[in-house]
């Protein structure tokens, strides 16, 4: 499936750049998509005025921005690549990437984490954690080093229990664009559903059912929930590719890190939701836990009508 059709790539100035644009790449023209780069420079503007302004009124900004415009072109030397936009620009990263988005109406942005990840050092930094909180269209967050997406091993995170529209929506744009990606390069595609039955331990301490029937309940509500994970699986077909299933069972923000370590996961395809109300600012306690514990790529997509809080 075709998907995305107007990708941006968001460029850090470091040697991952090279690595990046070559998936980036790879994605737009397996989408017959058009390839947009953007480099934020953090440098205050008005600190580049001031020391202009020592400069006899030469234009340090513009001479910063020819810089690094020229890195980039030797970057692009000898690559064909479906560009149709360089822009290098001041300002807060993850402000001037949402507001980048909103102009020129990207449907997806592509960005190197800012970390190694590791045992000693988290993968995703501010700019990332930010652009996956308030960026109104999908983020990619690929991890250095790693093999290209749907060329591996790539976890679908859904949660089909859940009857909400909201949910309903991510589950369908998961499943479509995590099938696409793993079609795309002949990767594994693992879907993967973790469940908690509520209240157990308390139902038990305080003797309000039986253990006998307590299992039973357990049995049950697990019985239904690889009934939702059937359900959504037999929605969306993924001919040609290898699919498994998985209902797991334990807190979500710790188990799929688990299962993403444990199996070699590549990619991460997950929703993100706004909570209490709040647009753009807060996401789902499983979202922000799994992002903070994960060591791999992660593309995170917003539920249907997600308004950002940065215009």
């Amino acid at each position: 499936m075709q998907r995305f059709k107007n990708i941006l790539m968001v460029l850090t100035g470091r040697e991952t750049d090279r690595q990046t644009i070559g998936q980036a790449a790879a994605l737009a023209v397996n989408n017959g998509a058009s390839l947009s780069l953007l480099e934020v420079i953090e440098v205050p503007e008005s600190e580049v005025s001031r020391l202009s302004s020592r400069l006899k009124g030469r234009d340090l900004a513009g001479l910063y921005i020819e810089d690094r415009k020229a890195e980039i072109e030797a970057l692009l030397a000898g690559k064909n690549l479906p560009l149709s936009r360089v822009d290098v620009v001041f300002g807060i990263p993850f402000i001037t990437v949402i507001r980048h988005v909103h102009r020129h109406a990207f449907d997806l942005v592509i960005m190197t984490a800012e970390g190694e990840g590791g045992l000693k050092q988290k993968l995703f930094g501010t700019t990332s954690l930010n652009l996956i909180r308030k960026c109104p269209c999908p983020l990619w967050v690929l991890k250095p080093s790693r093999e290209a997406a749907g060329q591996g091993r790539i976890l679908a995170a859904v949660d089909p229990a859940d009857p909400g529209d909201a949910r309903a929506g991510l589950n369908r744009k998961i499943m479509e664009l995590a099938a696409s990606l793993a079609a795309m390069g002949g990767g594994e595609l693992h879907v993967v559903h973790v469940w908690e039955f509520f209240g157990e331990s308390l139902l038990l301490k305080r003797a309000v059912v039986s253990a006998g029937e307590l299992d039973a309940m357990v049995e049950q509500e697990k019985e239904s929930h690889r009934q939702a994970l059937d359900s959504l699986a037999l929605q969306y077909p993924a001919p040609g590719i290898r699919r498994e299933l998985h209902l797991l069972r334990g807190v979500p923000g710790e188990v799929i890190p688990g299962f993403a370590e444990d199996h070699g996961v590549n990619l991460i395809v997950m929703g993100t939701v706004s909570r209490q109300g709040l647009a753009g600012f807060l996401i789902g306690n499983t979202a922000e836990q799994v992002i903070q514990k994960v060591d791999c790529s992660v593309l995170t997509i917003k539920p249907d009508g997600f308004v950002s809080p940065v215009q």
